[in-house]
């Protein structure tokens, strides 16, 4: 589209391919005339109105879409076929073209299109309603020349379709005089038409927030205008700021696992938690789901990594608190060894005097005294939080170091996660399998549960708990 100049002013109505209307508009005419006799006698001028030029229905339409109130965001009009274009960006299937036409053949065309009008090629492009068009299409190919005026179906056509063969009902919207940014806001119309009228499918809704997050950045710094991108965004889609702000996160995500939220085996929560991870992160993940495990497990694995990822920060911000410590015991040594710098300088800036003050050296003196042994004190302490912020420092990088070891053998690490459900399981097991043998031992002992007993249970029970401990041991 580049190079066009988008202007509504040349833009014809639905009319101006159709004759003129026959009815008589004396009566209306009149009255035009006596609100103007009205207007001059209030001593208003009379402005020039353009819908005069216009007769028929042409000049009818045009009084109907019209207001005095001011400009429109915009106008509504029937556009002849010859008139509409495709928009050539739109990604969009256009599919089930037939079922949609049979649904307005039955009930109407309940949406309008949205065009957009190009001056130096005279069209109007179709920002939403190619499916629409397309339906109306195959119609009116269908019945305009029938043969059968008894046709059932030929019949809702004269109803419900008939009246677009001379033009497809449209609203186009206004130019904002700015060639890019009537692009831009056509490109952005089309995302957010697009999503209002489908059902929302994650991946597809995801693809088109970027676009939209890219495209509203681009218009920021093209109009000068500052909206907050996530808010817009929410506003044209009917999404939170929270939603939107999912929906942008699982951009983030490694491409296989991109692939696998666009074939829906991960969901948006999903794939938002997930895009927290680094790069190996996402890989366990994504190898414990080709396996194919269960929900759980790939669940399970999720927490197990999040919860060490965040032991992880905790050391490190841990450490980061014992280095910004031992810092702070240095910066106190380096103080206390200034100060006695000074002191020093004082002293002998006193004894190079011609009279010095023996009162103010031995003053001095006292001072420098006091400060070496509160330096020594210092030192001496300060090589105690030294070596005990050290060890545990040391201690930490190592805790850290196991963990991320752990973590890149995939295997050993996945397995860790089975254990922990299925001894989570067991003890969930043993708690049922407890209470049920104690309910079924009372009802045997009063005589209300048939055999067989309960010291059958319990030798098939010890059996099993026998051969855990075999394997255990």
């Amino acid at each position: 589209m580049a190079g066009r100049k988008f202007n509504f002013s040349a833009a014809e109505t639905p009319a101006a391919t159709a004759q003129d209307g026959k009815k008589d508009s004396a009566p209306r005419e009149i009255k035009r005339d006596r609100k103007a006799n009205k207007t001059a006698d209030a001593g208003i001028p009379e402005q020039p109105d353009p819908r005069k030029n216009l007769t028929g229905k042409a000049g009818t339409l045009s009084k109907k879409i019209s207001t005095v109130s001011g400009p429109k965001a915009f106008d509504f009009r029937f556009v002849p076929r010859s008139k509409l274009q495709f928009y050539e960006e739109n990604e969009y299937a256009q599919e089930n073209i037939e079922s949609l036409a049979e649904k307005i053949l039955d009930m109407g065309l309940i949406h309008n299109l949205e065009v957009f009008y190009v001056l130096d090629t005279d069209c109007y492009i179709i920002d939403s309603g190619e499916r629409r068009c397309r339906a109306l299409d195959m119609l009116i190919d269908r019945y305009k020349d029938y043969k059968n005026p008894e046709d059932p179906g030929y019949k809702k056509y004269l109803l419900h379709v008939k009246q677009f063969e001379n033009g497809y009902p449209c609203k186009v919207i206004l130019s904002l005089g700015n060639e890019d940014l009537d692009r831009l806001d056509l490109r952005i119309r089309h995302y957010i038409a697009n999503e209002e009228i489908r059902d929302r499918d994650p991946a597809k809704t995801a693809k088109h927030i970027s676009e939209l997050n890219a495209l509203y950045a681009l218009r920021n710094s093209s109009s000068g205008e500052k909206i907050n991108i996530n808010k817009k965004i929410g506003e044209d889609l009917g999404l939170s700021d929270r939603q939107v702000k999912k929906y942008k996160s699982v951009q983030k995500l490694i491409p296989e696992l991109q692939k696998k939220f666009e074939e829906n085996e991960i969901t948006l929560t999903e794939g938002n938690s997930y895009a927290a991870l680094s790069t190996e992160e996402q890989e366990e993940l994504l190898r414990l789901i080709n396996t194919g495990a269960a929900k759980k497990e790939i669940d399970s694995l999720y927490q197990s990594i999040s919860a060490m990822k965040k032991d992880i920060t905790s050391k490190e911000n841990e450490i980061k608190s014992l280095e910004n410590e031992k810092e702070a015991a240095e910066d106190k040594v380096r103080q206390a060894q200034e100060e006695i710098t000074l002191l020093q300088e004082k002293l002998e800036q006193e004894t190079e005097k011609s009279i010095p003050e023996q009162e103010k050296i031995d003053g001095l003196k006292k001072q420098i005294e006091d400060a070496e042994r509160e330096l020594d004190q210092k030192e001496n302490s300060h090589k105690k939080i030294l070596a005990d912020k050290n060890r545990q420092i040391e201690l930490l990088k190592k805790q850290i170091k196991k963990q991320k070891e752990i973590r890149t053998a995939p295997a050993g690490f996945q397995e860790s996660i089975k254990l922990d459900m299925h001894i989570r399981h067991l003890h969930e097991t043993t708690e049922n399998l407890k209470e049920s043998y104690e309910i079924y031992k009372r009802a045997y002992q009063k005589g209300e549960q048939a055999p067989p007993s309960p010291e059958e249970y319990r030798k098939s029970i010890l059996e099993i708990l026998e051969e855990v401990t075999k394997m255990l041991k």
